[in-house]
């Protein structure tokens, strides 16, 4: 079948029931509004049912489904997907997300307009409603995307804080002629994404909102989380911060697209003050003493509210957000510590 009309590429790993889902669902919407699609598997040979599944799957005249090996992190799977795809038109996902009902349908209407050129479109995500009311720490992880809501609903220009990769779409031959791709120097989990929405505007990309949504399976518990956190902000100050400073330190042509990423680089206020720091420390070893001390008190802290968290999880009257938060601050300042290289156990 050639002639497709949109190309899902999803990168996989270890997701085999998520990945069966994702078939079905992609498979009937393709059907149920006529839309010719394929659907890309990128994995790194990690799959256990989902090649069986495929590779029994009915043929139709709307939709097949294709499985592709690489190696290395998620970017590159996600480059492999939009170099493999055969329809001009890409959706990116993640393995672990559901599409909702409109989801093909909103994306490939999108794409359709005729004044779709260097665009990214980034749906919504939710978790699902049972997850919410029963945890506490899927509350805070919700609220996180819904507070981005009200830019989708306005449909207004997004700026990078807002970019979804997990549920995005554009045009191939925009991404290929800007030579705009997900940087591969990013093996651990963070900055991704965030990356490729600050390499988008500078290459004359717009992000704008798209109607589709997708509900997120995250499984992820509360200390698995708590570690992504500490790779997220190593991820910041060791790669992203390097690749990016000259918009923290304000450096434009007065270019309009220049400033607008400066300025909004600029609210990651926290993260930016740890990365000057960070280097400050790097060439002053007699500091390492002083941050030993504040390692010692970080870590039982952590231990302390994390241990709160899993007890309080299923208590609504216990929620706070700014304990999460607290959290987050205290995954920032541990990170920042370990990478002075005071232990070499990460989670002692």
């Amino acid at each position: 079948m050639s002639n497709f009309q949109l190309s899902i590429v999803v990168p996989f790993y270890r997701r085999d029931d998520y990945a069966i889902e994702i078939v079905k669902i992609i498979k009937h919407q393709a059907i149920e509004h006529s839309i010719k699609t394929e659907l890309l598997f990128i994995d790194a040979e990690t799959r256990i049912t989902l090649a069986d599944y495929v590779s029994q799957e009915d043929e139709s005249k709307y939709f097949v489904c294709k499985i592709y090996d690489t190696v290395g992190y998620v970017s590159n799977k996600r480059n492999l997907g939009i170099k493999k795809a055969r329809s001009e038109n890409i959706i990116i996902m993640d393995d672990d997300c559901v599409p909702d009902s409109n989801f093909l349908k909103e994306h490939y209407n999108c794409l359709s307009s005729q004044f779709v050129e260097k665009i990214l479109f980034c749906g919504t995500v939710r978790y699902e409603k049972k997850l919410i009311e029963n945890q506490n720490y899927f509350r805070f992880r919700d609220e996180g995307h819904r507070k981005f809501d009200k830019y989708y609903k306005s449909n207004k220009e997004l700026n990078f804080h807002n970019i979804v990769t997990m549920n995005m779409s554009f045009k191939k031959k925009d991404i290929l002629s800007s030579n705009l791709f997900f940087n591969e120097n990013h093996k651990e989990y963070g900055f991704d994404d965030i990356q490729f929405g600050i390499d988008g505007l500078a290459k004359g990309f717009r992000l704008m909102p798209s109607k589709a949504s997708v509900k997120h399976q995250d499984s992820t518990p509360l200390f698995v989380y708590y570690k992504k956190l500490c790779a997220f902000s190593k991820n910041y100050y060791t790669l992203f911060y390097d690749l990016n400073i000259r918009y923290f330190k304000k450096l434009s042509n007065n270019n309009e697209t220049e400033i607008k990423i400066i300025n909004d680089i600029n609210e990651y206020i926290m993260l930016a003050y740890i990365s000057r720091v960070n280097k400050f420390c790097n060439k002053y070893g007699i500091l390492k003493l002083v941050l030993k001390i504040n390692l010692i008190i970080i870590l039982p802290l952590r231990f302390l509210i994390i241990s709160f968290l899993k007890l309080t999880d299923r208590k609504k009257y216990f929620y706070s957000k700014k304990i999460y938060k607290l959290l987050i601050i205290i995954a920032y300042l541990e990170s920042f510590l370990r990478k002075q290289k005071l232990t070499n156990n990460w989670f002692a």
